[in-house]
């Protein structure tokens, strides 16, 4: 369960986060103990985890922070979201890969229409982006997706499937699991199912320029001009 706690993250919010305050004060109290480096102090890298990986590791990336604050939020009576940010597009390479790095943050909900957001990575969000509330199906689609190309990354290929089929079976329309598994495909010399993938990915999302991208150079490795040009 990516977002299920554990006694040391119950004992934390016993600790730190008074039940009996209003909204407000309770997530301030949360705040202010998870970024304190006396009460827990978390840093950044670049591994994506659980909930209660994040507690125990104290570092992660912003999904991993988001899941972890989701769950200590939720445990404390917070009315709280997944918060999808549509951040410029970010590339790295790493090694034989390009990865495009997403961002997603928390939304509090207090009533009335009053919302504050919770963001590990402030460098990554601007008022100024769209937002998007998603649901905890994608969020977890985000966490497999991310895990699994850690795993690609490593060169453990049956890891890195078994967490993007793991992805696809609680979201089946986030096409960057489908774009993913259609890379893994073709580091597997498996250029039919790449294919098959990555027409799921444009499927999914008729306008996910990384699908049509892949495609165009799969259909250029293939000889088929035609089809790339497509």
């Amino acid at each position: 369960d990516i977002l299920a706690l554990d006694q040391p993250m119950r004992d934390f919010l016993d600790r730190y986060v008074d039940r009996r305050a209003n909204g407000h004060r309770r997530l301030q109290q949360l705040v202010n103990a998870v970024i304190d480096e006396g009460s827990f102090g978390l840093h950044y890298s670049e591994a994506t985890r659980t909930a209660a990986g994040t507690f125990a590791a104290r570092d992660g990336n912003c999904l991993s922070f988001t899941n972890m604050f989701v769950a200590l939020a939720r445990a404390v009576g917070l009315e709280v979201r997944y918060q999808q940010i549509d951040i410029p597009p970010d590339w790295e390479q790493r090694g034989e890969l390009f990865v495009l790095n997403r961002h997603i943050n928390v939304l509090v909900e207090f009533g009335q229409g009053e919302q504050k957001a919770v963001d590990f990575d402030i460098d990554d969000f601007k008022i100024s982006y769209d937002r998007e509330r998603v649901s905890d199906a994608r969020a977890a689609a985000h966490y497999y997706n991310n895990v699994g190309v850690e795993h690609m990354l490593a060169g453990d290929t049956r890891g890195a499937f078994l967490y993007l089929r793991r992805g696809l079976q609680v979201d089946e329309s986030f096409a960057p699991l489908w774009i993913n598994l259609g890379a893994l495909y073709l580091r597997a010399d498996a250029p039919g199912y790449a294919e098959a993938s990555y027409l799921e990915a444009v499927r999914a999302r008729d306008a996910d320029m990384v699908a049509y991208s892949n495609l165009a150079r799969l259909y250029e490795r293939q000889g088929d001009a035609d089809r790339a040009r497509a």
